[in-house]
């Protein structure tokens, strides 16, 4: 039997009640040959009760936190979604598709492909001439700051939080 198979009969035990120990007894009366481990069966069970009961909630976190912040480190990912860095490097290699040797597309080129953004690269038209650095980079935090698919938020960084609502309401 697969690991998800286990995963989704030690949920419904959890479901209906029963104990980890009830659980274990039952798969190994069940799997006598196959049945998880006791560490197993607690493991899911703890996931369980915090509140994780799906695999793909944790990956769709991690990767909403890639698309706001594509600079994260591993490290940082895994402390904010509560995985390990093993587990964290496992899902962005295998179910966003990120790897370090650059032959898979990346996570700002799959959101290209998905909402069908196209640049015209003849018609390129500068909005905003502003010859002071100051000015002009509030004027380009303000204008990533209304983009609807914005994936260049950490460029605000610099932006006082305060200023946040007013631009909101432009």
């Amino acid at each position: 039997m697969e690991k998800q198979e286990y995963r989704i009969l030690i949920k419904h035990c959890f479901l209906m009640g029963k104990t980890p120990e009830q659980s274990l007894q039952w798969l190994q009366k069940c799997y006598p040959t196959s049945a998880p481990s006791r560490t197993t069966v607690y493991r899911w069970f703890s996931e369980f009760k915090m509140g994780r009961t799906s695999k793909a909630e944790i990956v769709k976190q991690v990767h909403r936190i890639v698309l706001s912040d594509r600079k994260v480190k591993l490290r940082e990912l895994a402390e904010a979604v509560g995985i390990s860095k093993e587990r964290a490097g496992y899902i962005l290699h295998d179910n966003i598709r990120i790897t370090s040797d650059g032959t898979a597309r990346n996570v700002i080129t799959e959101h290209w492909l998905q909402e069908e953004h196209d640049f015209d690269w003849d018609n390129v038209a500068i909005l905003d001439e502003e010859p002071h650095y100051r000015k002009r980079s509030i004027s380009e935090m303000i204008f990533i700051r209304r983009q609807t698919h914005g994936l260049n938020l950490q460029d605000m960084e610099g932006l006082l939080k305060a200023y946040l609502p007013i631009i909101d309401k432009l």
